[in-house]
């Protein structure tokens, strides 16, 4: 028996303590927790509260945060925190309660398609990441997102050939530092970037980084497109919901779980945006709205089969449900699987032709 078959046997045997359809309240009202929340309400769970000591009496994505000690008896606890340190420790505090990390939830249940998954990734270092990450999640130990930690985020895999006629989609600008990136990297010689950034304060500081670009490399004026606004997969209007914990706006998201009131930013779909204009790299990390973001797409990427570089840890079933899309518009897409954090975070998929 291989590694993996060991792992995924042992997955599939591991039975989510004394869950029997109980309301279920997450332990953090955080980036992890937000996560959590968007991947159980996709998978019809009902989700009833937050418990998080730090925001007590406020709401978070529509739903009561209460403090640990208040959760009602009877509720289910699925803890998601941003280390596995932090995430034993509270497990082990929760004896009163039936409770499980958000990953020993999911991953029993969806183990056939992991298991396809692992079998369909293109290398043996993108199988050695997929494993590590399902058994840091097993055994609660950070030491194996370590052990597969790669530097060069989404430029790890050396896709860029040098071409005059690149057309780089960044869905999720932030500051524009993938942009610059990329400009580095192509050394100034491409066709168009157009980024999407659906926060105020962070297109703007995209904006400004990109006018420095132009003016360093003597771009042409037009070379770079800097969108306030968002992708997915119908054209409209959203609630962009802030994260106040993050004063330069990282992690903030739109998603479609609370009453719309406030300020909303458009969205709008690559495949209308773009027409008939050919992309040749697309890169996502939008806060768990990549799956929806590359539905948008999918003409464009059945048409032009651009490299890909889309985040996958955001929502947990990320992980297998994106390479079954991207796989399904392009089945002779090579995916490679990349980790660039030393914790849950930055897991890379990437796709290509090539």
């Amino acid at each position: 028996m291989t590694k993996w078959e060991d792992l995924a046997q042992r997955i599939r045997s591991h039975k989510v303590t004394n869950y029997e359809g109980q309301p279920i309240v997450i332990y953090c009202a955080g980036d992890r927790g937000k996560y959590a929340l968007f991947t159980l309400r996709d998978m019809g769970y009902n989700v009833v509260a937050f418990a998080d000591d730090a925001k007590d009496g406020s709401t978070f994505y529509g739903l009561p945060v209460i403090r640990p000690a208040m959760i009602p008896l009877g509720s289910y606890v699925v803890v998601a925190v941003q280390t596995v340190e932090t995430q034993r420790r509270i497990l082990s505090t929760l004896r009163g309660f039936a409770s499980s990390s958000i990953g020993d939830f999911v991953y029993p249940k969806m183990m056939a398609r992991l298991d396809a998954l692992y079998y369909a990734l293109a290398d043996d270092k993108s199988r050695d990441v997929l494993y590590h990450v399902l058994l840091a999640h097993y055994e609660q130990d950070s030491k194996h997102f370590r052990l597969i930690f790669e530097d060069r985020q989404y430029w790890c895999m050396g896709f860029l050939e040098h071409s005059k006629e690149h057309v780089f989609v960044d869905a999720g600008a932030y500051t524009g530092d993938t942009m610059e990136d990329f400009v580095r990297r192509t050394r100034g010689e491409f066709k168009e970037i157009i980024s999407f950034e659906p926060t105020p304060d962070l297109k703007h500081q995209a904006r400004t980084r990109a006018d420095f670009l132009i003016k360093h490399w003597a771009l042409p004026l037009d070379s770079i497109c800097i969108m306030e606004a968002g992708l997915g997969d119908v054209d409209e209007k959203m609630p962009l919901i802030m994260k106040d914990s993050d004063p330069n706006g990282a992690g903030n998201s739109f998603y479609d779980l609370v009453e719309r009131t406030g300020d909303e930013v458009d969205v709008y779909t690559l495949d209308e945006f773009m027409e008939t204009s050919p992309v040749t790299f697309i890169k996502a990390d939008i806060e768990g709205y990549e799956l929806n973001m590359l539905k948008g797409a999918s003409k464009t990427i059945e048409t032009y089969k651009p490299d890909l570089a889309i985040c996958v840890y955001h929502k947990t079933p990320d992980l297998w449900e994106i390479p079954e899309y991207i796989r399904s518009l392009v089945p002779e897409y090579k995916l490679y699987l990349r980790h660039h954090h030393d914790e849950y975070s930055e897991t890379v998929l990437y796709a290509t032709v090539l």
